[in-house]
């Protein structure tokens, strides 16, 4: 199925990319009336809490509907606890078709709160589908620009409906480097000496440009489309960072670890 601009995208993502669509007026429109309430990390949840309903309750509705007999899944933070918890959607269909456990598709919680609620506009959600644990689609969606980055396997990366290709400059030294090695922004000393690390093994100089990033799904997203050319980061395991290593790969970007050897599930750190 092709988009607007010619691309072609699979029926599957070109759904997605519609929903998302749908559902982003309401997005928007609970987090300008309630920004300004704000004042404390306790509102500041609260409204957090009610996007992420408003987002994941309209997506996993409208997945269940379109795939009755795949599995979906909505990976949050429980506020109270700071655990881990994840909502699976109630599919009315499933006594008339039996879920396929082969097909889950992954929702992620927002991400960056603190962009949201500071009207930084670098906050949004990803989703990825797996097919026998191997992903199959995936998409980031930044509510406040409207910039949605996707992908499926064998179709490439688009952003907003046109092809998305990486930069083409191949030197790190001319290169915008962001670096994600914080950990919730309490450096330690191993993670400092990570990070001089990973930046010596590059050999940087004072010309490359560096920004130390929280952000990494974003920032793979930026890559995919050329806004970004390169990436360090320690956060490859998490739900909402497969979205972004799977749209960057599809867009051609060359990923390893942090010792220099090509990057797969069990690898520890990105480049």
């Amino acid at each position: 199925m092709s988009g607007p601009c010619g691309v072609i995208m699979h029926p599957a993502i070109r759904f997605l990319l519609r929903t998302i669509q749908d559902v982003r007026p309401k997005v928007i429109n609970c987090a300008d009336r309630n920004r300004q309430d704000c004042k404390h990390s306790q509102a500041a949840q609260v409204l957090t809490q009610k996007i992420n309903d408003i987002f994941s309750e309209y997506i996993m509705s409208s997945i269940s509907t379109a795939y009755p007999s795949h599995e979906v899944h909505f990976h949050g933070i429980a506020n109270s606890t700071k655990t881990t918890s994840t909502k699976t959607a109630k599919n009315k269909n499933v006594g008339k078709q039996k879920l396929d456990p082969l097909y889950k598709w992954h929702i992620s919680e927002l991400i960056c709160m603190e962009n949201m609620v500071r009207q930084i506009p670098e906050w949004g959600f990803s989703i990825h589908c797996t097919k026998n644990s191997n992903l199959e689609h995936a998409a980031v969606f930044l509510p406040e620009t409207n910039e949605y980055f996707s992908a499926s396997k064998g179709y490439g990366a688009t952003i907003n409906d046109k092809r998305a290709r990486v930069s083409n400059i191949s030197s790190i030294q001319e290169s915008y480097l962001c670096i994600n090695l914080n950990n919730k922004g309490q450096e330690s000393e191993s993670i400092a000496t990570e990070k001089m690390q990973a930046l010596k093994s590059m050999h940087l100089t004072s010309t490359t440009h560096c920004t130390d990033s929280p952000r990494c799904v974003i920032d793979l997203a930026y890559i995919s489309s050329g806004k970004l050319e390169s990436l360090i980061s320690s956060k490859n395991q998490d739900i909402s960072t497969q979205a972004g290593i799977f749209i960057a790969r599809e867009s051609g970007a060359l990923l390893a670890d942090l010792n220099g050897n090509p990057f797969g599930p069990g690898s520890t750190g990105l480049i």
